[in-house]
């Protein structure tokens, strides 16, 4: 299109030309025939030659005259033509039809209509001059807007991560930032079809943002709240999840500013935590002692019941009274109980309340319960493991037959 009106205006600037130098031609010729009628008449007359130096002198004014009526009317043309190349040039940029932009102006400035000639009045001339400041306005007006949009796709796109071939979609509008007004120049580039296409991948993006920037916010609202239970320190409730959810939905509170509140009281937090540090760590030593105490006051509660469990059955197999031979030479590691024939079964055994697996509390309980199952191990190995349990009519009947007690040493 840009080619074609070019060529357009072209052509009407030769015909302009070519009818310039035609009348030029027609003045020249008829100024040619009026000296030969002179001459023939002056010959007539036996006047002086109408080349002599005295009619040359009196004709060069004439002519002088004529050349200075011509040289204002050629430069106002060529004024009429420069103005109206530079309106082509606005309207093609901004997007304009240049036909009608110029036919506001003067019908004649347009060229349809091939036998009508070119005005080239004050009129016309003032007309353009006020539609070139006027198209002037307007391509500042939407280069500022333009500028401002595409500084906030660069924003959007760096925040979204945008791929390299959505950006390139706006490459034309893109290449504007940094121009001058005299630089844009690219046909159709501040168009308003442009313009309009370039704010709604904002207002897509806008939104777009929005849902990213809530996830976002809820994300670091979290964080503080870890940290903030970590250090024992009552997070801020402006920014409670529930209370940033619905300020970001309805629109009173910038994203941006409500996480930057956010991260500011992170940062807060853990200046507050690294403060407490020390505290913290005397207090959870204090916790963990404190805890291993509650282990070992269990563990020895379950070793009292472990033991009056096998006093039970010690006194199940020898009576009331049991023996202190059998009560020395029988003691059992814990876990293991005798079975009535001289073997050792093991026993079933609670944990304590601490947990399944309390030996995994503290390293302390751990080496102490393995120390002790080594030493009862060692203390059984040196007992001899051919015994044989007594029962307790057998008892009775030896006892009867040395006269003495049961469980005394023999008196025969």
């Amino acid at each position: 299109m840009l080619v074609e009106l070019e060529r357009e205006c072209l052509e009407v600037y030769r015909r302009k030309v070519e009818e310039a130098a035609n009348a030029k031609a027609r003045l020249n010729q008829s100024v040619a025939a009026k000296e030969a009628e002179l001459a023939t008449l002056m010959a007539a007359l036996g006047e002086l030659n109408i080349h002599s130096p005295t009619w040359t002198e009196k004709r060069a004014p004439s002519l002088k005259v004529k050349l200075a009526s011509v040289n204002p009317l050629s430069d106002r043309l060529h004024k009429v033509f420069d103005y109206v190349n530079e309106v082509h040039s606005l309207c093609g940029v901004l997007g304009l039809d240049f036909g009608k932009t110029v036919s506001d102006v003067h019908p004649s400035l347009h060229g349809a209509n091939q036998e009508q000639s070119t005005n080239i009045s004050n009129s016309t001339l003032e007309g353009l001059e006020q539609a070139i400041i006027k198209l002037k306005l307007e391509r500042k007006a939407r280069i500022q807007k333009l500028k401002d949009i595409v500084a906030s796709l660069f924003e959007l796109w760096n925040l979204m991560d945008s791929p390299k071939e959505e950006k390139n979609t706006f490459s034309r509008i893109t290449s504007i930032l940094g121009s001058s007004e005299s630089e844009v120049i690219e046909s159709g580039v501040l168009s308003t079809e442009m313009i309009e296409q370039a704010s709604a991948e904002v207002e897509r993006l806008t939104k777009l943002k929005a849902s990213r920037m809530k996830e976002l916010v809820m994300k670091r609202r979290s964080e503080l709240e870890e940290i903030c239970k970590m250090t024992h320190i009552e997070p801020d409730t402006s920014t409670a999840t529930e209370k940033s959810i619905a300020l970001i939905d309805s629109g009173l509170v910038d994203p941006s500013e409500l996480l930057a509140s956010i991260e500011a009281q992170i940062v807060k937090a853990k200046e507050e935590a690294m403060n407490r540090k020390e505290v913290m760590d005397r207090t959870d030593r204090w916790l963990l002692a404190c805890e291993e105490e509650k282990w070992l006051e269990e563990y020895n509660q379950e070793q009292k019941k472990l033991q009056d469990l096998l006093l039970t059955e010690k006194e199940a197999m020898y009576g009331s009274k049991p023996s202190p031979r059998k009560a020395n030479s029988f003691r059992k590691p814990n876990g293991y109980s005798s079975n009535g024939n001289g073997s050792m079964t093991p026993t079933p055994r609670r944990n304590s309340v601490g947990g399944a697996t309390p030996e995994l509390l503290t390293l302390r309980s751990y080496s102490g319960r393995q120390n002790g199952y080594y030493k009862e191990m060692r203390r059984l190995s040196t007992a001899p493991l051919n015994f044989v349990a007594i029962t307790k009519e057998d008892t009775m009947s030896f006892a009867s037959v040395c006269d003495s007690e049961p469980g005394s040493p023999p008196q025969c």
